[in-house]
């Protein structure tokens, strides 16, 4: 079941994002200080306690929050975009992202939305992979992930109507 998340989720969240993003970044950014010693569960829990925070963040829960995903829409240009999604690696492979997915693209659906954007990691092919198989393409726009000389290359994805 894919629901938003709620603050009793914070600990889970935090402990997806910190593992898959250590084990997804860690040979791309070659920076064991950032992926051992900055990239933090409690440090990663206490942002999502800020005010807004879980505001477009939602889980897959089917009795254990297995992953999770954070979006933005913007009805009004009938724009969305995916800002973060992760699986725990335990459950990498079983279906859990593209539900995620699934769930998303079918919202972004029901409110209009024409158009959605989302920044992936340049070598972060298995993520690129994924992307692609949702129909999402490259944009042609790419930028250095903030603080480092990583590349992201914009993906985006036209809804058709109706």
């Amino acid at each position: 079941m894919i629901r938003k998340a709620t603050t009793s989720d914070i600990p889970r969240i935090a402990e997806i994002l910190v593992f898959t993003k250590r084990t997804a970044y860690r040979d791309i950014f070659k920076d064991d200080k950032g992926t051992f010693n900055e990239l933090q569960v409690i440090s990663t829990a206490d942002e999502l306690t800020e005010p807004g925070a879980l505001e477009g963040v939602s889980v897959y829960d089917d009795g254990i929050v297995k992953g999770m995903m954070n979006t933005a829409f913007d009805e009004k240009a009938a724009t969305a975009e995916l800002k973060e999604l992760y699986t725990d690696s335990f459950f990498a492979g079983r279906g859990v992202g593209s539900a995620l997915m699934r769930n998303f693209l079918e919202e972004a659906r029901q409110r209009g939305i024409r158009t959605i954007t989302l920044w992936v990691l340049k070598e972060n092919a298995k993520a690129i992979a994924f992307y692609e198989k949702f129909g999402f393409s490259p944009k042609g726009t790419e930028r250095f992930a903030q603080g480092t000389k990583v590349s992201e290359v914009e993906y985006f994805l036209n809804i058709p109507l109706g």
